[in-house]
């Protein structure tokens, strides 16, 4: 899995200047989030079967709006969205919700994973490359 360009660019400048606090807040999200990523491609690659694949850092942009996935399992058997997490804060979870301790909810992978699905599912109906009707999600 190859780093992305943005990130290879703030580290670059990182090193040599002082960044504004949102740059560097970015970074280390950005950061954060490629460790997660290499993580579980790691685990994946340790069991993934012959002829199976994975796709990470997917981004398109479409006309109802623009999607970033984090990893796809490409199968004989099928496709699987995975929304990768790589939380550095400690965090509880009432009320049916995530939350940091400073009490600022955190975005559900679930929420995430289904505009995912959804947006995927158009762009590919779209493309003519999904040929079958998705599961109602209940």
């Amino acid at each position: 899995m190859d780093k992305p360009f943005y990130l290879e660019f703030l580290e670059t400048l990182s090193a040599r200047y002082q960044l504004p606090d949102p740059s560097r807040t970015k970074l280390w999200a950005m950061q954060t989030g490629f460790k997660g990523q290499k993580d579980f491609e790691a685990v994946v690659q340790e069991v993934l079967p012959h002829g199976w694949r994975i796709l990470h850092d997917l981004n398109f942009d479409h006309s109802i709006g623009k999607i970033q996935i984090d990893a796809l399992l490409v199968s004989p058997h099928g496709i699987y969205h995975f929304e990768v997490k790589n939380l550095v804060a400690e965090c509880e979870y009432r009320d049916g919700e995530f939350y940091s301790l400073i009490f600022r909810r955190i975005i559900s992978a679930f929420e995430e994973s289904f505009a995912s699905v959804v947006l995927i599912s158009v762009i590919l109906y779209s493309s003519l490359i999904l040929s079958f009707q998705p599961n109602r999600l209940d």
